[in-house]
C-alpha cells in the first residue's frame, strides 16, 4: 500500500466510527519534579469528553494525590504508561515534553487519532493529528505531519469545571478603587510550586510594604513553616499559609489579586477575571510570560532565575510593580475586565471537537455531526 494510500485508509478509519466505539487515550503525568501543570490541563479536556459520555483512560503517573482523586471521581481508570501500546484506543491526547516523539508515531501508525499538548517548542517534536498551543501570544506549531492541524492561543485554552463554574456564577463587581481594606491575595506557583517560587516572592510583596491580606498555597511543610515566619512590615500585612485548596478557582475569586508562576494558572485566574502578577519560573514559560506582560495581561514580577542570583534590577522592578498591583484599583480593575474578554471558557469544547473530528464525526444514527463553528485551525 502507498503511503497515500495507507493515509486516506486512516482517515476513512478515523472518521467513520461511532460515539460508542470511541476510546480516549491521555498520556500524562504528574510529580512533585514536574508539577500538575499537565495533569491538570488535560483534566479539563477529561472533563468535557466524559460530559458526551465519551470512554477516556489515563496512561501515567499520577503521584499528587488531589489530582488522582479528581480523575477518580470522574470514573476514569488510571493505568501504567507502559500500557499504553496494548491498549485498544481510537484516539489518544499525549501531554509530556519528554514522551518519545515514537508513541504518537506508533498510534497514528494503528490509525489512531492523535493530540499533542505544546509549548511553543516544549513539546513540538511529538507526531500527531493536531497540536494545540493554549498559551496567549502563542503562534500555531509547524512541521507536523501532512494534514496535522495546528490550534493557538486562548481559544483553545482547556480550563476545568470549577474554572468554568465560577466565571458563570453572578458576581458582584470588586469595589477596590475605592476601599480601604487591605487587599485580599492568593500567592500560587502551581500545584506543588517545585522550585520553590513562594520563598522569593512572599518576601518581595511584604517588602512593597502594601496592606494585604496574603494567602500563600505551599504543599511542602517545612518550606510552609519558613514562609509564615516572614517578618510582615506591621500589623497591616498578614500572611497565611495553605497545604492545598480544595477549589483553587473559587478561592481565587474570592481574592482581589493574585501571584502566579507564569503557567497553566494563569489563564485560570484570568478567566474567571483575578487581577495577576505572573513570575517566570522555567525556561518553559518564558514565551507566555513575553506575550502576557508585553501586552499588559499580567503585571510581570519577574523572572526566577534572575531573582534568586540577586539581579537587582530584576527585583527592584518586580516589588514595584507588584506594590502597584496592590495599590491601584482602577488597574486591578481593568486586569480583571481584559482578562474575561481575553478568555471565554469554551477552548476545551473546541479542543474536544478537534480531536473527535467532529467535521467528520458520525454519530450513531450514521448521521454527520455538525461544528459548532468554533474558531477554525489551521493546516500543518
Amino acid at each position: 500500500m502507498s503511503l497515500a494510500s495507507a493515509r486516506e485508509h486512516r482517515t476513512a478509519v478515523v472518521s467513520t466510527r461511532t460515539r460508542e466505539e470511541i476510546h480516549v487515550a491521555v498520556r500524562v503525568d504528574a510529580s512533585a519534579n514536574i508539577g500538575v501543570g499537565h495533569a491538570v490541563r488535560c483534566l479539563a479536556l477529561v472533563q468535557e469528553l466524559s460530559r458526551r459520555s465519551v470512554r477516556v483512560t489515563v496512561f501515567g503517573m499520577l503521584d499528587i494525590r488531589w489530582v488522582a482523586d479528581a480523575y477518580e471521581r470522574l470514573g476514569v481508570p488510571v493505568l501504567s504508561p507502559s500500557q499504553i501500546d496494548r491498549a485498544h484506543v481510537t484516539h489518544a491526547v499525549i501531554d509530556g515534553y519528554d514522551i518519545s516523539p515514537e508513541l504518537g508515531a506508533g498510534l497514528r501508525s494503528n490509525a489512531v487519532r492523535v493530540l499533542a499538548m505544546v509549548d511553543d517548542e516544549f513539546g513540538a517534536g511529538q507526531v500527531a493529528d493536531v497540536y494545540v498551543d493554549q498559551n496567549y501570544g502563542a503562534r500555531p506549531h509547524v512541521g507536523g505531519p501532512d494534514g496535522s492541524i495546528a490550534l493557538a492561543g486562548p481559544p483553545y485554552s482547556l480550563l476545568r469545571d470549577e474554572v468554568l463554574a465560577v466565571r458563570s456564577a453572578p458576581v458582584l463587581e470588586h469595589t477596590r478603587v475605592t476601599s480601604d481594606a487591605a487587599p485580599r491575595v492568593l500567592a500560587v506557583f502551581g500545584g506543588t510550586d517545585p522550585h520553590g517560587a513562594a520563598e522569593v516572592l512572599v518576601p518581595m510583596l511584604v517588602e512593597t510594604g502594601a496592606p494585604m491580606q496574603l494567602t500563600v498555597v505551599c504543599p511542602d511543610p517545612a518550606r510552609g513553616a519558613r514562609l509564615s515566619s516572614v517578618p510582615v512590615q506591621g500589623p497591616h500585612q498578614h500572611v497565611t499559609v495553605s497545604a492545598v485548596l480544595p477549589n483553587l478557582a473559587a478561592t481565587a475569586a474570592a481574592h482581589d489579586v493574585a501571584v502566579s508562576a507564569a503557567g497553566s494558572t494563569v489563564w485560570e485566574l484570568l478567566t474567571i477575571g483575578t487581577p495577576t502578577a505572573v513570575v517566570c519560573v522555567v525556561d518553559n514559560q518564558e514565551a507566555g510570560y513575553r506575550a502576557t506582560t508585553g501586552s499588559g495581561l499580567v503585571v510581570p514580577a519577574g523572572r526566577l532565575t534572575r531573582l534568586r542570583t540577586g539581579d537587582r534590577n530584576e527585583r527592584e522592578a518586580g516589588v514595584e510593580s507588584l506594590a502597584r498591583l496592590l495599590t491601584d484599583g482602577q488597574l486591578q480593575h481593568h486586569l480583571r475586565r481584559r482578562g474575561m474578554a481575553q478568555f471565554d471558557g469554551r477552548g476545551r469544547e473546541r479542543v474536544a471537537d478537534a480531536l473527535l473530528d467532529s467535521a467528520q464525526f458520525v454519530d450513531g444514527h450514521g448521521r454527520r455531526t455538525p461544528d459548532d463553528g468554533g474558531v477554525p485551525g489551521e493546516i500543518g
